[in-house]
């Protein structure tokens, strides 16, 4: 009836080792169910010496489970709330973007920043590859945009470019290089039938959002990490 999947993360930002919940789940309505699965695993977790839980961290995402980033949903507000209750306190998030039938529109030029821009393809699920555009300037690269196939993810969004990377170096930034990249591997996923795409950032990276926002993409989830004080 519900399921909970727990372990213990050693490396974070913490320093120390911390219980962590994987995922789980309980059918909504019965709270008895999920407050008993969260206390045996809090009971496991204090047996096992650690002081702080943590639930759904990125690291341990399970590959069934939304796309690469993702926290608890706000799909599973019911999650959310029982958590909030049980005395866990948002320490993370995630915010994704959607972009459905997208219709990128030609990138800005680049030619002034001197920069090579290449294309490369990797197999992915099915015949649309994934691909990384890197942008190079002289022999140092400044930029890259990965998208990789939802596919990987779930078979029904196969035809959906998950944006996983959109890196440009401190110094080539503010020069539209980053949204070049970003139309680029949009113009290019979009030749290969794809024809949805998908984004995320950190739910603080408010430069970040509003860039995506304002370029095609919408919000359709928040996602939160959730960490509580044991003893």
């Amino acid at each position: 009836m519900g399921y909970l999947h727990l372990g213990t993360e050693d490396n974070n930002r913490w320093g120390e080792p911390r219980g962590g919940v994987r995922f789980f789940s309980y059918p909504r309505g019965r709270r008895d169910v999920n407050i008993a699965l969260l206390d045996a695993g809090e009971d496991w977790m204090c047996e096992h010496g650690h002081t702080r839980a943590v639930c759904f961290p990125q690291p341990w995402k399970l590959s069934h489970y939304a796309f690469p980033h993702a926290y608890v949903s706000d799909g599973l507000d019911h999650i959310q709330a029982l958590l909030r209750v049980h005395g866990y306190e948002k320490s993370g998030g995630e915010v994704f973007l959607d972009w459905f039938d997208m219709d990128p529109p030609s990138p800005p030029p680049v030619d002034e920043l001197d920069v090579l821009v290449e294309i490369q393809e990797t197999p992915g699920t099915d015949s649309r590859p994934d691909l990384t555009i890197q942008a190079r300037h002289r022999d140092r690269q400044v930029g890259t945009c990965i998208l990789i196939g939802a596919g990987h993810y779930h078979s029904d969004a196969a035809d959906m470019a998950f944006c996983d990377l959109l890196d440009v170096t401190v110094d080539f930034q503010g020069k539209r290089l980053s949204l070049h990249l970003l139309l680029r591997g949009l113009l290019e996923a979009r030749d290969r039938k794809c024809q949805h795409s998908a984004i995320s950032t950190a739910y603080d990276n408010d430069r970040a959002f509003l860039f995506y926002s304002n370029h095609g993409y919408r919000v359709v989830d928040w996602t939160y990490e959730f960490t509580k004080t044991l003893v």
